[in-house]
This record gives C-alpha cells, structure tokens and sequence, in this order.
C-alpha cells in the first residue's frame, strides 16, 4: 500500500509598514495527516519549526492543552511571522516549503512501513 500525504500550506507576504517583511503560513488542506503541522514554543508563544514525524505524536495541539500537561512545545496550524528584510522572508518561506514536504515524505514512509501482516512462531523451545 502506498499513502500518499498532502499538506497545501497558504503564504502571504505584505508590508504593514516600512521596512516589516510579514510572512503568514496557514495549513489549508491536508490528506493523511492532521492540520497542526506547525510547532510553537508554549513560554513565548511564537512560531518553533515545522513539526517531525516524533512532534505529531508528542506535542500536544493547541496552547491550552500544553498547558495542561505541561509541554514547553505545541502544534497548530497558522504561524505570522515578521523579517526585517526580504531575504530572510522569503527564506523562511522556502525552508517551511522544504520542511513541509520532508514531513509529508516522512509521514507517508512511516505509515506505509507500518501497515502490512506480520507472523511470528513462538514455541516452547528454551535455549540457553
């Protein structure tokens, strides 16, 4: 069986004054895969990475449900994020586009590596 992972992330540049290079990302759409791809620092609230494979399974979504159990990370789905000049914007888009397909590959890898049938024999052999 092949999985096939789609993310269909939204980025938006504007200027909301001289010399502030805003970049907002939003997941808009995904296929095999949860929404809060992104990862967010719970002390500061601000924009961390884009969620690993280990992230959608150990960070909670949302900052309330960090709270709870105490995550100094957490997932979600839109991130704004300001630069000081348009180098480093477009960047941080081009390295969130790059990161977001690695975790499509990755998640897709991992789910289709897992799904199968597996056969194990046990018996009453004791080998010392």
């Amino acid at each position: 069986m092949t999985t096939t992972v789609e993310i269909k992330a939204q980025f938006v540049r504007s200027i909301p004054y001289e010399s502030v290079y805003r970049v907002q990302v939003d997941i808009i759409d995904v296929v095999n895969i949860g929404f809060d791809v992104l990862v967010f620092n719970t002390e500061h609230d601000t924009f961390s990475h884009v969620a690993t494979v280990y992230d959608l399974e150990t960070y909670p979504v949302g900052k309330e449900a960090a709270a709870l159990v105490n995550a100094s990370l957490y997932r979600g789905r839109g991130a704004q994020l300001n630069y000081r000049t348009i180098r480093d914007a477009t960047g941080f888009e081009a390295i969130t586009k790059s990161r977001l397909k690695i975790l499509a590959v990755a998640h897709a890898s991992i789910v289709d590596a897992f799904t199968g049938t597996d056969y194990a024999n046990i018996n009453s052999t004791v080998t010392l």
